[in-house]
């Protein structure tokens, strides 16, 4: 009959010791042991002069008398450590007692999006505050308000499309030299994008152009016009952002909706369809969109100074929801 054997390990001595045999591989897995490995070890460990104490595995199962074997045991359990011992005992233990000072960090993530800081960071702040965790992103951005009611697309795949128009608009085309928005060349690229799939039909029926229009004839819109006229307007940049939060390093990616060079100094855009609730106060309501973006923006902009080796001097998120550009920084 072929047996396999197994070992333990006491913390009392740490040393490894040979105290029995199974009888079968179901009995050694009900110990959660594997053989291989065991038996591996075993080959050296037996053969070092750590192994003091032997008691044959014919003694344990009673195959060969021993009277005096448990004796044996005890009395070497029971023994002071010399001083060898005692040093390899306590390099052992201070071994196991480590324990690594950033150990609560092995979990988390090395990267993230920059929605995911946000998010997580808003969280902890509210959880703070003991507040409800509201986003736009959620219960917001699905509210319907005036000519919203009752369609089928929702405002986070509105929202989207906006995004997607203001990717694939001409800025320098968008509006004339008075500042007034092109509307018909704006609908065109819209058309444009539904014709080739960019945009899904129900959600191209939900659009509000003049939404797009009205940046163009906001200031800053026409700041980015003018930027644009100058090559110097960015869009859709994607970035990845090494930085510190909280105690450690990570990498950020995320994309900048809009940002452009003015007078040597870069000027930031983030376009959002956060609505304004029509029962709050519209200075509370926009005190907790910035509030919502505020960690959103500061990624952003260290993105920016960083890429562009330029001091980002202002950063708006803009508004599509009420034609605001709420000022950041």
């Amino acid at each position: 009959e072929m047996r396999l054997l197994y070992v333990a390990m006491t913390r009392a001595r740490n040393r490894l010791y040979m105290v029995g045999t199974c009888k079968s591989r179901e009995e050694l897995e009900k110990y959660q042991l594997r053989p291989a490995s065991f038996l591996k070890a075993m080959q050296s460990v037996l053969k070092t002069p750590y192994n003091r104490l032997r008691i044959s595995p014919l003694v344990l199962k009673k195959s060969v008398d021993d009277t005096d074997a448990e004796r044996k045991i005890s009395a070497y359990f029971d023994r002071p450590l010399n001083e060898e011992e005692q040093a390899i005992y306590d390099e052992i233990d201070r071994r196991f007692r480590y324990r690594y000072p950033d150990e609560d960090l092995l979990a988390e993530k090395a990267k993230y999006s920059v929605s995911a800081i946000r998010k997580e960071e808003l969280r902890k702040e509210r959880e703070q505050k003991k507040e409800a965790v509201v986003t736009s992103d959620d219960e917001i951005t699905h509210l319907r308000t005036g000519v919203e009611q009752g369609k089928r697309a929702s405002a986070a795949d509105i929202g989207i499309a906006y995004h997607r128009i203001m990717e694939f608009l001409d800025f320098s085309k968008a509006s004339d030299p008075s500042g007034r928005a092109d509307t018909d060349y704006i609908a065109e690229r819209t058309a444009f994008l539904r014709e080739h799939d960019a945009i899904d039909a129900d959600v191209y029926e939900s659009l509000d152009l003049s939404r797009i229009a009205a940046f163009f004839e906001n200031d800053l819109g026409r700041r980015a016009v003018a930027a644009s006229a100058k090559g110097t307007l960015m869009r859709e940049k994607p970035f990845t952002l090494r930085t510190i939060r909280g105690r450690r390093e990570i990498l950020v990616q995320g994309v900048i909706d809009c940002c452009f060079e003015e007078n040597g100094r870069m000027i930031l855009i983030d376009y959002k369809s956060s609505f304004i609730r029509p029962d709050r106060q519209h200075e509370a309501e926009l005190a907790r969109i910035r509030d919502e973006y505020k960690v959103q923006i500061e990624l952003y902009r260290e993105a920016v100074e960083k890429g562009s080796g330029m001091e980002v001097s202002e950063a708006y998120l803009y508004l599509f929801a009420s034609g605001e550009a709420v000022f950041m920084m």
